[in-house]
């Protein structure tokens, strides 16, 4: 659950050192809400609320927009395509807005529809619409790069 939990965060906060520490929180708060938590759902689904809440705190106190976030392994900078491709998709991400962004990063950590919805307190059409919408503003936004003009 730490893999996806610090992936989901550092995607959220755009940085990964303050993602990192947004991880940490969430697996702290669990910790402390353990005994109060009652299991009205699945577990994963309340794991992923806390990481989102976490995140969105954090930028509200940061009252900033965190840069992109850089390649994760700094000692393997090689410029190909894919790197280039991974920063251009990152800087999409970063320009897409809440609550679209955490929508579609929550499903990209393979959350089903259910799970979604349980996790942002929503319900499941919403999520639906949302995925719609921010697939739909991130294909705009790539449209130039993918036709070669950027």
């Amino acid at each position: 659950m730490q893999g996806p939990v610090r992936a989901f965060a550092r995607r959220m906060m755009r940085d990964q050192h303050l993602g990192d520490d947004a991880a940490q929180d969430t697996f702290l708060r669990m910790w402390k809400g353990l005994r109060t938590h009652e299991p009205r759902g699945r577990f994963v689904a309340w794991t992923f609320t806390i990481a989102r809440n976490t995140c969105i705190e954090a930028l509200r106190r940061e009252k900033r927009t965190p840069m992109p976030l850089d390649e994760l392994d700094a000692g393997s900078v090689d410029p190909s395509e894919q790197q280039i491709l991974r920063g251009i998709v990152n800087e999409a991400l970063a320009k897409l807005e809440e609550p679209f962004r955490s929508t579609l990063l929550l499903r990209e950590t393979g959350l089903a529809y259910e799970e979604l919805a349980e996790t942002m307190e929503i319900p499941v059409g919403t999520v639906r619409s949302r995925l719609h919408e921010a697939r739909r503003r991130m294909a705009t936004m790539l449209a130039p790069v993918l036709a070669g003009e950027a």
